[in-house]
């Protein structure tokens, strides 16, 4: 088995933003398995495609970097 550290070192450096994580990740293996959830299996291709729309339209909502997010009864 691997040491812990031995696994980070084998992924591109990246900026300490999950943005960043996911992006080193994903260019790593594309298609390796990221998630499972309610029976269906995401690829870091995936997920890193379903946030990037998800970046977008926010962003065409006006929410820009730094800005905090939450539903209506926290806010």
């Amino acid at each position: 088995m691997r040491k812990p550290l031995d696994v980070l070192r084998s992924y591109a450096p990246h900026d300490g933003t999950l943005g960043g994580l996911l992006a080193s990740r994903t260019a790593a293996d594309p298609e390796r398995a990221f998630l499972l959830c309610s029976g269906r299996i995401w690829s870091y291709r995936e997920f890193s495609a379903r946030v990037a729309r998800l970046a977008a339209a926010l962003a065409e909502r006006g929410v820009a970097a730094g800005d905090r997010q939450a539903p209506p009864a926290y806010l």
